[in-house]
């Protein structure tokens, strides 16, 4: 039996990087996507052992099926856009802070550790040329 991850969000663009990177190692990847800003194409010509779960990161049933027999996590799934978070701050929140809760709270069940991939919109409009983790939070925005 060999190494098999899940990638939440694995048919946007850093997701669907993260599973062909895993997959080109031999891993096993499950990507778990809703597709609502991500596409199936991302994922076209993939090669190894593949299985795309359609579904939401707020749905208990979908994280269920998605997160069985996995030994980890990379967490990229999020409702992106910091314009749309300003628009629609409820949804923003219910995807991308209860989607993580409930995400964490699977894997802590499951006995499997998370990666949680960040925005640099954490850091807000900072005047510097390159923004890193060394930074003050300052965000501008609900995203």
């Amino acid at each position: 039996m060999h190494e098999r991850i899940l990638v939440t969000g694995g048919g946007g663009f850093i997701g669907s990087h993260m599973a062909a990177y895993l997959l080109a190692r031999g891993v096993g990847v499950n990507v778990l996507d809703d597709f609502s800003s991500g596409s199936t194409s991302n994922l076209e010509g993939l090669d190894g052992d593949l299985r795309v779960f359609e579904g939401s990161i707020v749905n208990p049933k979908d994280v269920a099926a998605a997160i069985d027999g996995v030994d980890g996590i990379f967490h990229f799934a999020a409702l992106p856009s910091v314009a749309r978070s300003v628009q629609e701050p409820v949804l923003t929140q219910e995807v991308n802070v209860t989607g993580t809760v409930a995400l964490l709270d699977a894997a802590r069940c499951k006995g499997v550790k998370m990666v949680f991939a960040g925005s640099s919109s954490a850091y807000g409009d900072q005047d510097v040329v390159a923004k890193n983790e060394d930074l003050k939070d300052m965000p501008i925005s609900p995203y």
